[in-house]
């Protein structure tokens, strides 16, 4: 019986191509973006489909195309998502192909030992994660140039589209809510590289809940450090105790889930107890 869903070559293909498309448009309006800033382009009109749009704020033109490219990133994202969950995707031809890379000489692995192997294995590993390196950051390279480099335009552009005010003095507000939500969301991400990079060391060293616990701790001290550096605006601990709080907040979502299936799981254990002492009386008998 299979457990997985077969493979869809033609349906990866198309998502390969709609993903493809969508990354081509948010360089286009990426670059767009970086036009307007750089000539200063402030347009009064601008027209699509045979219809004219008013533009109030031109100033925050520059930052409401950088806004565009962060919805196509998350279509991009829901893109992948959906393909996940409806069809089965497989790396294997890569992983094949950089392997036959790592070969010298006989493109085959008849014949040799197993240090060979292994260490063929090891380079080839070795080449797809520098491939995969390359391939994101050719793909993320609008979202990081806009996140670290053009936060101010982005957020002005969210001001203007939510009608919210970020800017104190030309210089963020790093208490307003639009960047205290940006932040929330980078912190997310850090999190979970984060988890993602230390999670199997500290399994052999320390237990469950601690190493959650360890994890957020470590994630909020260098977010902080990094987000201190990176600004200029605040020292170290003035951005740690603003980090701290979205931290925490972020701590508490990851302990939602398990908060949910808790009672469910502690039933299963005390039914499962209370079987296993009647069958231990049933054996006494």
């Amino acid at each position: 019986m299979a457990v997985k869903p077969r493979y869809n070559a033609e349906a990866e293909a198309k998502a390969n191509e709609r993903f493809e498309k969508q990354i081509a448009r948010i360089y286009i309006i990426w670059l767009v973006g970086i036009l307007i800033g750089a000539i200063h382009l402030k347009p009064e009109k601008f027209e699509y489909g045979g219809v004219s749009f008013m533009i109030e704020q031109a100033d925050k033109l520059q930052g409401i195309a950088f806004v565009v490219c962060i919805v196509f990133y998350l279509g991009a994202i829901g893109t992948g998502l959906m393909f996940q969950t409806q069809f089965m995707t497989s790396d294997r031809a890569i992983k094949r192909r950089l392997l036959y890379a790592a070969l010298d000489g006989k493109k085959t692995l008849v014949g040799r030992d197993r240090k060979d192997v292994l260490q063929f294995k090891m380079k080839a590993r070795l080449l797809y994660r520098i491939a995969l390196g390359f391939v994101a950051l050719a793909m993320f390279f609008p979202l990081i140039h806009i996140l670290f480099f053009q936060q101010a335009a982005f957020i002005g552009g969210l001001d203007a589209i939510f009608h919210t005010n970020s800017m104190e003095d030309g210089r963020i507000n790093l208490t307003a809510r639009v960047p205290l939500l940006l932040t929330l969301a980078l912190m997310i991400v850090w999190t979970s590289l984060v988890h993602r990079f230390s999670v199997k060391a500290l399994r052999m060293t320390v237990p469950g809940w601690d190493r959650s616990v360890f994890i957020n701790m470590v994630s909020a001290v260098t977010f902080a450090y990094l987000d201190s550096k990176f600004r200029g605006q605040e020292v170290f601990s003035e951005a740690f105790f603003r980090i701290a709080g979205a931290q925490t907040l972020i701590f508490i979502l990851y302990l939602v889930p398990h908060a949910i299936v808790f009672p469910f799981v502690a039933w299963y254990r005390i039914v499962g107890f209370l079987r296993s002492l009647r069958g231990g009386k049933k054996g006494g008998k």
